[in-house]
């Protein structure tokens, strides 16, 4: 029985996408994933088996599955605290962009391989040739999206991308007066991240969330950040028309909804 942890991954479709993978590789329903570890007090529980990253140390010989998108600062962090486990990543590449479209792990192979027979030659040629960070995003999208079954990610594979930059490269978004337009803002979190690259250049900010709770606690967020003055707060999701439509709201990603 091949043994897994889960750390990072609280509050999602990851949940569900990993267990499938994990119950998806030989031999057939021998794997299990022991529990969940997180670095949030606020997610622990031992009801629902969710633990400190301490917890990883009781199981060595498990491999650890990171479901969030920082991967270096999970090893390096975990690797400090002693854990010597074998590391993988969650597909982010391959998976993330499909929610509802796709039921099974299993059946997305077979949508990313005609997407990317389709759309290979114009993907190669979206990036310059001395853009190497972008290039390297690119390459390896599409190595993962041209495969025969979704699974897991050597961790060291995963390094060196950076996720959760917004606009880092200077020819798409340079250092100058900045006007931001965030279309499901959420808490501000992506906000914050633009802010902490850019300061003072960002000069005006127009929020979209159509979540109460998430639009009031952004607000708190944005005054920390004394960015509050500078910000218009629009309480609407984004659309192609203006309209009422039936919505629901989760903890991490709110949609069009007919029952909502």
């Amino acid at each position: 029985m091949s043994k897994f942890i889960l750390y990072g991954a609280i509050g999602d479709h990851r949940h569900e996408r990993c267990k499938e993978i994990v119950m998806s590789a030989p031999p057939p329903n021998g794997n299990v994933i022991l529990y969940e570890c997180d670095r949030n007090p606020k997610v622990w529980s031992e009801e629902r088996g969710i633990f400190p990253p301490e917890k990883i140390l009781e199981n060595p010989e498990a491999t650890v599955i990171i479901g969030c998108t920082a991967v270096k600062q999970v090893v390096d962090a975990l690797r400090k605290i002693g854990c010597q486990n074998k590391f993988v990543a969650y597909p982010w590449l391959s998976a993330h962009f499909y929610f509802g479209d796709v039921p099974t792990i299993k059946e997305l192979p077979k949508v990313l391989n005609a997407w990317i027979g389709e759309n290979k030659s114009e993907l190669l040629s979206l990036y310059e040739t001395d853009d190497e960070e972008t290039k390297n995003i690119l390459e390896e999208m599409i190595r993962e999206r041209e495969v025969s079954k979704i699974e897991f990610i050597p961790a060291d594979q995963m390094l060196k991308f950076h996720y959760l930059d917004y606009f880092n490269y200077e020819k798409i978004c340079p250092l100058e007066d900045i006007t931001l337009v965030d279309g499901g803002a959420y808490i501000g979190d992506s906000i914050e991240v633009i802010f902490n690259r850019y300061g003072k250049h960002l000069k005006k900010i127009y929020a979209f969330e159509p979540g109460a709770e998430y639009l009031n606690q952004m607000k708190i967020n944005l005054q920390r950040l004394n960015l509050h003055n500078v910000t218009e707060y629009v309480p609407c999701g984004m659309y192609d028309k203006e309209t009422v439509l039936h919505f629901s709201v989760d903890s991490i990603r709110s949609c069009i909804d007919d029952e909502g």
